[in-house]
């Protein structure tokens, strides 16, 4: 449960960062839940427009850590989908992938 509610304080702190760019973000309800992918072009993302995200929470533009944001949402979940870049990737050395941090 605490890293769900991490991920989506870090989600929120990225749409909030590209809405502070952009007058909106527009995402696409979908009729049903799919099979999910990473493909912008993939049949789920397709319909979706990108929005763009550069800047800090506190409203520094970072060119280098230009995002793409895609959403959708259904009847029982929101769906959103990064494009990020990273300078350092720090991968945990032995997760415990059978239950959450």
């Amino acid at each position: 449960m605490k890293a769900s509610r991490r991920a989506l304080v870090v989600i929120s702190s990225m749409v909030l960062a590209a809405a502070q760019e952009q007058s909106q973000l527009e995402g696409v309800k979908a009729n049903h839940d799919a099979v999910l992918d990473t493909n912008p072009g993939s049949a789920f993302w397709s319909g979706t427009r990108p929005t763009d995200a550069e800047v800090d929470a506190n409203g520094r533009r970072m060119p280098e850590y230009l995002t793409e944001i895609r959403w959708r949402w259904t009847k029982d979940n929101l769906h959103f989908l990064f494009f990020c870049p990273y300078k350092n990737l720090s991968l945990k050395p032995a997760p415990d992938t059978a239950r959450e941090a």
